[in-house]
């Protein structure tokens, strides 16, 4: 899921080397990439609950 969040990343880089971005593109990617970060960590933290709690405990 990382991967995908690359993608949009270059896409705006290309697109500010390209053509250039105002300013109020720039705070607008930097919002969804802040929103997309927080979903992409709390389903990363979701996920690694889930394992945990699924994973027997080691016999000792």
């Amino acid at each position: 899921m990382s991967l995908f969040m690359v993608g949009p990343a270059l896409g705006i880089v290309l697109v500010d080397i390209i053509f250039g971005l105002p300013v109020v593109l720039w705070w607008s990617a930097g919002g969804m990439t802040a929103l997309m970060l927080g979903i992409f960590t709390s389903l990363v933290l979701k996920e690694r609950r889930l394992i945990i709690q699924n994973t027997p405990a080691k016999p000792r």
